[in-house]
């Protein structure tokens, strides 16, 4: 270590009261106990005086005295005046004014003596009192000798107890040693054994009242009836007729423990005493705060010490002329000097000359705080200059002020300082350049620091800095509810949010703001960093697309046609109302392509799905065709597709759209067209036919009637007119057939709740003649009408119609049977009614179970009837919505009417 460190060392480790040398506080204490002891002689009058007699020696000499004087003054009056003789002189006395003056006589004589006999007693007790406090000063003085001597707290509290009771001053005392208010140790003397109780109350956890009021008042305790005043001290038995004092040994703020001891009661409420005992109390409190103050010393000593030695900051000690008068080896080190030329050099030979005025500095900084602290650049031995950071003060070194400086080399610092300069200009070039938005906001969302766009954005409002983030981006005077940054120091987490704030020209704008926590070394949210990008345009094209998207997406909803959004890894997307409608299967049925194929082509499923997969290579428009597809009901339809490819999605799946033309009815109506074709193709053939069967016959016959009407064989010629009349009548019968079957359809009759059971009981009654002709062999046919027929909504007199033809039709070809029989009923099949009229007549093969339905159609030609009633039948069925067929199984089984009225609803 350099010259001087110590020194300097015990100067570093002094704080607030320095313990002083030994020396120095020898003489402070003994100052102390002289100037108490002088103070008490002098309050007391303490001096040396002959000896006294006792007050009853005093008495004694006062009545002798008396007796003398009453025995001189009778004497002198019986031999100096010779008035009487000495004996009634002595007791009579000459005069009643000799009597008086020799009564005045020895009354002066006895009050002088008891007035010397008081005076000699209250002498002797204060020459005793004396003695006492003599006693006390005496320990008092040995104690404070102990307290410049001792350096150990046990010892200096155990001999004190000591002194004090064997002063003689006070009979006893104890010192509770503490320590932040726990017990340490207890120190008594003069108890001859007497203390344990004590000790095992102390050990115990509890203190005597006595105690207690002392260190919760911090003031002087009298006890002067311990049965009162202290119940709970286990000693008050073995201090009879004693009384006692309590005093803390408190210094400053610190309360090191309580002296208490035991005296006279005539001593412990006496001031002087009190002031004695608390005298005693604070010279022991000083001393044990000496003693921990010395410790405290020698510790920071040994630390700082340490510190100096080994510190990595170099420490100067300058006189205040400049030169230096110590350096630890830290200094000597950096400025590559040993410790005993660092002694020989001053503050100017290890500065950089430039840095000379740095010295005014130092001085004006030191007489208005001194301290000092500056940026220096100094030199090391070699002539390197290096930047340094200079901290001081002043000291006294040697009983002189001195400066000490802590030096540290920052040329790294510096170095750094100058890179962390570099770097934040970029950054903030960086900051600077970008063109969105950014500022830094503090916990309570005031501006920081702002980047030059939000400057030039908000331009009317600068400067941006100390300001509310509210107030300046959305004129508000609170925080957002909303706020997201709120959210990051709360969270601790990044946030992002679009957020609407007002624009200089009154318009809504919209933003996207993302914000992004900075944290202290502690992970604590401090500060957060908002990012702003202007998205109003984008927000206002997002909007106009929005709108877009809605109106597109009403269009396809609300379509009138089937449409269908699919993406290629075949997700269906979405389905319009048309689309669920027609087909009966909901969204949620067919979420994919492969749900939807399976459910509505059931064979052609995997032909279909090849076609679809060929829909996303596709660039345009394609028509794809027609398609059969099945119903949720079971029903087929016939749907004519085109598909178009679209846009990909966000997630870069191709999609397409599917429209479709439901051409089932067109496709019916092109089957009917076709089978109308077909049958006006039959009908014009069979018109053409058989109506040119009664032409010919009508026109043969009338060259025959000219021929026999010259031949005049009028039997011939009635046959022939006959012949032409039944030809004629055969094609009148043709043509109201016909006529008939075209009204069918066309001519329509308003549609009513027709009870089926009611029709076919007023058909039954027109026709009763037909099913029990009378004049006839033929049996009556027997009629079986079903309970359960419905009540239905149809045209009441075409489907009167279709009943008179089925039930005429039957009894016309019933044949020879001997139990004609028809039945009318219903039966339930899939859930459609199917309505039928059922004969044991002849039959008919099931080849022909169609061409009976044909214009004109017999199967016998004989048979009566034109042919046409059957078709009328059939034509009025299809008008309501059914078709119409027959069963048989051959000839000679009978046969079976069944239509159906598919189109038609039952009434209620």
């Amino acid at each position: 270590m350099s010259a001087g460190s110590p020194d300097i060392i015990g100067r570093l480790a002094g704080s607030g009261e320095r313990p002083r040398p030994e020396g120095m506080f020898r003489c402070a204490l003994s100052d102390t106990s002289h100037k108490v002891t002088s103070r008490s002689r002098r309050r007391f009058r303490l001096v040396r005086r002959p000896k006294l007699p006792r007050p009853k020696w005093v008495v004694l000499i006062a009545l002798v005295l008396a007796a003398l004087w009453w025995v001189l003054d009778a004497s002198i009056q019986s031999l100096v005046y010779g008035e009487t003789t000495f004996g009634t002189a002595l007791l009579q006395g000459t005069s009643p004014h000799t009597w008086l003056h020799r009564l005045v006589g020895v009354v002066m004589l006895l009050g002088f003596g008891a007035l010397t006999a008081w005076m000699v007693h209250h002498l002797h007790r204060a020459r005793r009192y004396a003695a006492h406090l003599n006693s006390v000063l005496a320990a008092i003085r040995r104690v404070n000798q102990l307290i410049t001597r001792e350096t150990d707290e046990t010892r200096l509290l155990a001999e004190a107890c000591r002194l004090i009771a064997e002063g003689r001053g006070w009979t006893n005392a104890w010192i509770g040693h503490i320590d932040d208010g726990r017990l340490i140790d207890t120190y008594h003397a003069g108890f001859d054994g007497g203390f344990e109780p004590m000790q095992a109350m102390l050990a115990a956890g509890r203190r005597p009242a006595c105690v207690r009021r002392a260190l919760d008042s911090g003031e002087l305790q009298i006890v002067t009836d311990p049965a009162v005043d202290c119940p709970d001290c286990p000693i008050p038995d073995r201090c009879e007729a004693e009384a006692g004092m309590t005093a803390l040994l408190r210094h400053g703020e610190q309360t090191f423990g309580w002296l208490t001891i035991i005296c006279p009661e005539r001593y412990a409420t006496d001031a002087d005493e009190q002031d004695l005992l608390g005298e005693l109390a604070d010279d022991i409190a000083f001393a044990l705060h000496s003693l921990q103050a010395q410790r405290t010393a020698h510790q920071r000593e040994a630390h700082f010490r340490g510190v100096f030695d080994t510190s990595v900051d170099a420490i100067l000690v300058f006189d205040m002329a400049g030169a230096i008068a110590a350096a630890n080896p830290a200094a000597c080190r950096l400025y590559g000097y040993t410790s005993e030329e660092m002694t020989h050099l001053s503050g100017r030979d290890i500065v950089h000359p430039d840095y000379y005025h740095l010295f005014e500095d130092f001085r004006r900084q030191l007489r208005t705080t001194g301290e000092f602290h500056a940026e220096s650049r100094d030199v090391r031995k070699d002539g390197t200059p290096f930047d340094v950071e200079v901290r001081g003060s002043t000291f006294m070194y040697r009983n002189e002020p001195h400066l000490m400086a802590i030096v540290r080399d920052i040329t790294d610092r510096k170095r750094t300082e100058q890179a962390a300069r570099q770097r934040e200009q970029f950054l903030q070039d960086v900051f600077d350049a970008i063109r969105d938005g950014l500022s830094v906001l503090d916990r309570d969302l005031t501006i920081i620091r702002t980047n030059q766009q939000l400057k030039e954005v908000h331009s009317d409002q600068l400067p941006l800095e100390g300001k509310k983030c509210y107030a300046v981006f959305q004129h508000r005077d609170s925080p957002c509810p909303w706020c997201p940054t709120l959210k990051t120091f709360e969270t601790g987490t990044a946030q992002t949010a679009e957020v609407a704030h007002p624009r200089s020209n009154g318009r809504q704008g919209w933003a996207d703001l993302s914000v992004y926590p900075l944290t202290n070394e502690r992970g604590e949210v401090v500060r957060a960093i908002e990012y702003v990008r202007d998205i109003t345009e984008r927000k206002e094209a997002q909007q106009a697309l929005h709108a877009s998207e809605e109106r597109f997406r009403r269009a396809v909803a609300e379509a009138p046609f089937p449409i269908m959004l699919h993406a290629e890894d075949g997700e269906v997307l979405t389905v319009n109302k048309a689309w669920t409608q027609i087909s009966g299967y909901a969204h949620a049925e067919i979420p994919t392509m492969a749900a939807w194929t399976e459910r509505a082509y059931v064979e052609q499923k995997e032909a279909v799905r090849a076609d679809i997969e060929r829909l996303f290579e596709l660039d345009q428009r394609i028509d794809e065709g027609e398609y059969t597809i099945t119903c949720r009901d079971g029903t087929r339809r016939v749907w004519d597709f085109s598909s178009a490819p679209l846009p990909p999605l966000p997630d870069g799946r191709r999609q397409v759209i599917s429209m479709a033309a439901d051409v089932t009815g067109r496709k019916g109506a092109e089957g009917e067209l076709a089978a109308r074709n077909a049958e006006m193709e039959r009908f014009v053939y069979t018109v053409s036919h058989d109506l040119r069967s009664p032409l010919i016959t009508i026109r043969g016959f009338l060259g025959h009637l000219a021929e026999d009407a010259e031949a005049g064989d009028a039997e011939r010629l009635r046959d022939d007119v006959g012949r032409i009349t039944a030809a004629a009548d055969h094609m009148n019968e043709l043509l109201n057939g016909l006529l008939e079957l075209s009204r069918v359809g066309r001519v329509a009759n308003p549609t009513e709740s027709v009870n089926l059971a009611a029709l076919v009981e007023e058909v039954l009654a027109s026709l009763a003649g037909v099913l029990a002709p009378e004049g006839s062999d033929a049996p009556p046919v027997a009629v079986d009408v079903a309970d359960d027929l419905p009540t239905v909504l149809g045209d009441r007199r075409r489907l009167f119609e279709v009943y008179q033809n089925l039930i005429e039709n039957a009894v016309r070809f019933m044949g020879p049977q001997s139990a004609p029989r028809i039945e009318i009923g219903i039966r339930r099949r899939d859930g459609a009614a199917q309505f039928y009229v059922r004969d044991n007549g002849i039959g008919i093969e099931p080849k022909y179970a169609e061409a009976i339905f044909d214009l004109f159609g017999k199967l016998d030609a004989d048979s009566p009837g034109a042919g046409v009633g059957l078709p009328i039948v059939q034509r009025i069925v299809e008008v309501h919505g059914g078709r119409i067929w027959i069963e048989s199984d051959g000839p000679g089984t009978g046969a079976t009417f069944y239509f159906t009225l598919a189109e038609m609803q039952e009434a209620d």
